[in-house]
């Protein structure tokens, strides 16, 4: 009968103690780090309607090669899974004016939204846009630098609430 008892004052504790220990390492496994950034934005004409298939390429010293596509029925595009690197972002659609930005800068979890006005002109005829800035607009994130006093203040499994799981 004592046996008992304590085998299942054991277990009880055992199983509390499990609990303890998922909840305070579940955001660890649900929680990713992005090790990549994404370029977005949308085409449009100068009266802002969107322009349907248009070429988008994005050109970059961390790309192997460079990448391409076309953009939706909206006007919008996406490349997503970049690199960390500064990028350049070119445009053309047929009937307008080519434009490239330059000196977009993607870092982890960025997410640069590049937007596109193209020109009616003929194509050898591009427009080169230098120097904007690129804010995302798409995640707001913060950063935390890891220094010695916070590293003291980890709880480092041998705080009292672990201590009266085991009594």
């Amino acid at each position: 009968m004592i046996t008992s008892r304590v085998s299942s004052a054991r277990r009880f504790h055992c199983v509390i103690f499990s609990l303890l220990v998922s909840l305070f390492h579940a955001p660890a496994f649900w929680s990713q780090v992005s090790t990549t950034g994404k370029i977005t934005g949308v085409v449009t004409d100068s009266s802002a309607a969107a322009v349907p298939n248009a070429s988008v390429t994005v050109k970059s010293d961390a790309l192997m090669s460079n990448r391409g596509i076309v953009t939706r029925a909206d006007g919008s595009y996406l490349f997503d899974l970049l690199p960390r690197g500064t990028y350049e972002v070119t445009v053309t659609a047929k009937g307008f004016r080519a434009l490239r930005e330059t000196g977009v800068v993607i870092t982890a979890g960025f997410t640069a939204t590049v937007n596109a006005q193209l020109q009616l002109g003929e194509m050898p005829q591009t427009m080169v846009v230098q120097g904007l800035p690129v804010v995302d607009l798409q995640n707001v994130q913060t950063s935390t630098t890891f220094d010695q006093s916070l590293l003291q203040n980890i709880p480092s499994g041998r705080e009292p609430i672990v201590s009266m799981v085991w009594v």
